[in-house]
């Protein structure tokens, strides 16, 4: 049971780990949507430092299912937590435990998968927003206006102009 209790710790650490990076991701979208650009570069190092906490937790967790995949002869090839949860001098309580943290561990991955999606998008979509705005004011102004020369007097009045200016004064 040595193993389980190590199990237990360490899902609940993880845990830990997927909720701090759902708030980083909360906390990055705001960064997106407002443009703060050296708030995103420090939030984008917590989130590699916790990515690679996960990572490792994840090899720990790989671990202990191994051993105790050996220890109860469970079969590795299949989804070992309900595995683990079946084994029969589990008592109640850590079943329970081990099935709240199962959950909650797959609703916050998931949400952070699905945030960090999401957030990529924005900021895709927010650098071609700023590309195009670059581009729009970096961009040399064309002026068709033919009312006025170089020198700034009144160019020659078109036929059509013309044609409108003569009916206006005859209907005055």
């Amino acid at each position: 049971m040595r193993l389980i209790r190590k199990l237990v710790q360490l899902l609940k650490k993880e845990l830990t780990l997927q909720s701090s990076l759902l708030a980083l991701l909360v906390e990055e979208r705001a960064k997106i949507l407002y443009l703060k650009r050296d708030e995103l570069l420090e939030i984008n190092k917590k989130k590699e430092v916790i990515t690679k906490d996960l990572q490792e937790q994840a090899e720990l967790r790989t671990l202990i299912l191994k051993e105790l995949s050996e220890e109860f002869e469970i079969d590795v090839k299949k989804n070992l937590i309900p595995q683990v949860l079946a084994i029969k001098d589990l008592d109640k309580d850590t079943k329970k435990e081990l099935t709240s943290l199962r959950e909650k561990l797959i609703e916050v991955s998931e949400s952070s998968q699905k945030l960090s999606a999401e957030n990529s998008g924005l900021l895709k979509h927010s650098l071609s927003l700023v590309s195009t705005t670059l581009s729009i004011m970096t961009a040399r102004p064309v002026i068709d206006n033919n009312n006025y020369s170089k020198s700034g007097k009144v160019n020659s009045q078109s036929e059509e102009t013309e044609v409108l200016v003569t009916s206006f004064n005859r209907s005055a």
